[in-house]
């Protein structure tokens, strides 16, 4: 029945895709979640508001999957307000560390230019996965590089990684001078993110003034470098 509402949605025929969730008896939460997902494709935010109130009234908890849902539909509405407000009822059933829940909810911010909390929910989520990074990195904007002083060791690798992974050598190289010139010590995770990105672009004095870094700071011997 998930599968035919999904269908229905994804044609365009929204009532049709209503009234088979009205059928059914018991509307467990892989139900609600096809509802929000189909709904949030014709863009109305009343409509998934409404429905996220009925969810409210049966009692059922909203999963990691309702709420990242939500916040894709509110990244693409430009809607912070209601991201906001999805997202203190996040901490209030329990999964505002969740990855998908955070990696979403950066996706959400970035796209309506908080990028101030955007950088905050990456600094504090407790797992920074590439994910959860590549949310911190698009195409065409680099804005949270100007908090990144603020970030722990962790947090520099991760997005570092991240650049490395979506082609961004340039700027991975770049970042790991600003945390050289933040005072920050690179560890071997970081070197060996970026000696694969020096490979990938082929730039020998890039490589050459790193691994010069590398043995000042004695991990010219470890495995991962």
């Amino acid at each position: 029945m998930n599968s035919l509402m999904d269908m229905y949605f994804k044609h365009g025929v929204e009532l049709y895709a209503l009234k088979v969730f009205d059928r059914f008896q018991d509307k467990v939460i892989i139900s609600w979640n096809t509802v929000f997902s189909g709904l949030s494709q014709g863009g109305d935010a009343r409509k998934i508001g409404r429905f996220f109130h009925k969810l409210m009234l049966t009692g059922l908890k909203p999963n990691c999957v309702t709420f990242s849902i939500l916040f894709r539909f509110c990244g693409e509405a430009l809607d912070l307000v209601s991201g906001l407000q999805f997202y203190c009822l996040t901490f209030q059933f329990g999964i505002s560390d969740e990855i998908s829940v955070t990696t979403s909810l950066i996706s959400m911010f970035s796209k309506c230019g908080a990028m101030r909390k955007a950088c905050l929910v990456f600094k504090s989520a407790p797992f920074k996965s590439i994910h959860t990074c590549n949310e911190m990195i698009s195409d065409d904007s680099f804005e949270f590089f100007n908090m990144v002083e603020r970030l722990d060791l962790v947090s520099w690798g991760a997005i570092i990684s991240a650049l490395v992974h979506k082609g961004y050598s340039s700027e991975a190289i770049g970042l790991l001078n600003r945390l050289k010139d933040a005072g920050g010590e690179p560890d071997e995770f970081i070197f060996g993110s970026i000696f694969n990105c020096c490979a990938g672009i082929a730039a020998y004095r890039q490589t050459k003034s790193v691994h010069s870094l590398v043995v000042k700071m004695g991990y010219e011997k470890h495995f991962l470098i």
